[in-house]
């Protein structure tokens, strides 16, 4: 089966869904370079954006139970239908609590060339992403999903390329999108393609 992915900041407590800008739920569906459906979490998380500097999962739906939920309410409850106690994972929770915003879908800023981890004092320069040949044009793997995903490996769809252990590294760390690099943060050059 496969896995269905949505980003959410665990501060602004909202998230977005891909299908609102026709895109597809599953990790690899949208996680491009130039992706409208990108593009939209890169400007939430620019200078102003509602997101910007808050902490940031790509949360799937077969991700583990309670991670990232520390210091929330109900994470675990009790399912009277099935007569037991849950315990959600982040998409379930995220789902029920949390508000879907639905952010106009501007034109990708290319100016927002630096994903930047303020946790790890670390960036990535998109530009930087290796060109690949498929479906008879180019493509570049967006590192900001890849690096900030929970449960990659667990369902169709998901990532399995070069440096697949960097996926999920930056998962509920503070991110930003930014034009500078900012003083005194190290490069990190994730090289993701399949």
């Amino acid at each position: 089966m496969g896995q269905y992915y949505f980003p959410t900041s665990l501060d602004a407590k909202e998230w977005v869904y891909s299908h609102d800008y026709q895109n597809g739920l599953k990790l690899m569906e949208h996680s491009w370079v130039q992706n409208n459906f990108v593009a939209v979490v890169e400007n939430l998380l620019a200078q102003g954006g509602s997101w910007h500097e808050t902490r940031l999962v790509w949360t799937g739906d077969y991700a583990d139970e309670g991670n990232f939920l520390e210091g929330f309410d109900h994470v675990r409850e009790y399912d009277n239908e099935r007569n037991e106690e849950i315990t959600h994972n982040l998409y379930s929770y995220a789902r029920k609590y949390f508000e879907q915003v639905k952010p106009k879908n501007d034109s990708h800023n290319v100016a927002l060339k630096f994903v930047v981890n303020h946790s790890k004092k670390q960036y990535v320069d998109i530009t930087k992403s290796k060109k690949v040949e498929q479906w008879d044009s180019q493509w570049q793997v967006h590192p900001l999903p890849l690096l900030t995903s929970d449960g990659n490996g667990r369902g169709g769809g998901d990532y399995h390329g070069n440096n697949e252990h960097l996926v999920g590294s930056w998962a509920g760390d503070v991110i930003s999108m930014e034009q500078i690099i900012p003083e005194g943060y190290g490069e990190l050059v994730p090289d993701f393609y399949e």
